[in-house]
């Protein structure tokens, strides 16, 4: 076989893997994001950032906002942290979505800017109405000092959840607390 026939298929080679990748790139970046969940699943929180970030490369929209929450929560790097808020703080409607409201709460929270998560809780209960963002806002609330915040917010939750256990609970400890 000559030279010049060799560098053919090279080039041959070469011209379907940069088609291949153009095609396959979010499938590629699927399968990437898949495993990193898989990897969160187990524990594994180093190897689940490497291949959310591998994932990241091929195509940016395939890891969810969920995913990086997630993984920067695990983590306890203040920069991750930081560039997980940066990036939740950015998307398109996220004022307006409570499910990214809660977890700009959450990363506010873990970051010491109660005062801030506690607003972004809050908004989060008030657009969507589960009583899990009211309780994370009074629970945040209590330990800020403010009391009357606190019970407020516990009460939004029961009245949301007459059923529900969890606001009693913590209107009860209230209650013992104060007598």
């Amino acid at each position: 076989m000559s030279d010049l026939s060799k560098v053919r298929r090279l080039g041959v080679v070469i011209f379907a893997l940069a088609i291949g990748a153009v095609f396959l790139r979010r499938p590629l970046a699927e399968q990437l994001a898949a495993r990193g969940d898989t990897s969160m699943l187990v524990g594994l929180t180093n190897r689940a950032a490497k291949y959310y970030s591998r994932a990241e490369l091929f195509d940016p929209s395939v890891v969810q906002e969920s995913q990086l929450v997630m993984l920067s929560l695990e983590s306890d790097k203040r920069k991750e942290l930081l560039r997980v808020l940066h990036i939740i703080a950015h998307l398109p409607g996220s004022s307006l979505h409570p499910s990214l409201l809660f977890d700009r709460a959450l990363i506010e929270w873990r970051l010491g800017e109660a005062q801030r998560a506690e607003v972004h809780a809050q908004r989060a209960g008030q657009l969507h109405g589960p009583i899990q963002d009211w309780l994370f806002a009074g629970i945040i609330a209590r330990r800020r000092g403010e009391q009357i915040t606190a019970r407020r917010d516990f009460e939004m939750a029961a009245h949301l959840a007459p059923k529900d256990p969890r606001p009693k609970y913590e209107l009860a400890r209230w209650d013992r607390r104060t007598q």
